[in-house]
């Protein structure tokens, strides 16, 4: 984003990813900057953009949110997509699926103000029953179902 205010005529100042607040705070009150652009990607970190955009508006420095996680276009698909792929890397690694659950799970409570992010969350948490062959009853999920332990000689079953 800041290349492409700066190719528009902007002066940016750019202080990268993760400034802490009481860092960009200082930079707002020595630098006195005309308005704050902040860049949010993930819907998972909205929270943070919203108190730093709150944070930047209490020190009288008008802000705006930009990127794929703040914008107009609501493209559920495209994080569900993300969580298939993380759930392929999860089940090439042997880590059993219901921990993608589970952390789609938190987020979505940390993210219940933000109901677009709770329902790309929602969806794609659905999805993982998609991603996971045996239904969230592999070996070591924790998921509701059980497993019987195979017969002597019986192979356990591939996740």
């Amino acid at each position: 984003m800041a290349e492409v205010l700066r190719l528009r005529g902007w002066h940016v100042d750019f202080l990268g990813a993760g400034v802490p607040g009481p860092h960009l705070i200082t930079h707002l009150h020595q630098a006195g900057p005309d308005t704050v652009a902040l860049s949010c990607t993930l819907p998972t970190r909205l929270p943070r953009a919203h108190a730093t955009i709150a944070a930047c508006r209490a020190v009288g420095v008008p802000s705006w949110p930009a990127g794929a996680a703040s914008g107009p276009v609501d493209d559920a698909s495209l994080f569900t997509e993300f969580v298939g792929w993380t759930a392929g890397v999860l089940r090439a690694r042997g880590v059993p699926l219901t921990s993608l659950a589970a952390g789609l799970a938190a987020f979505g409570r940390e993210l219940r103000d933000f109901p677009r992010a709770g329902r790309m969350l929602a969806e794609a948490a659905a999805a993982c029953q998609m991603f996971d062959p045996s239904g969230g009853t592999s070996p070591g999920s924790g998921g509701a179902g059980t497993v019987p332990s195979p017969a002597p000689g019986q192979a356990r079953p591939r996740v």
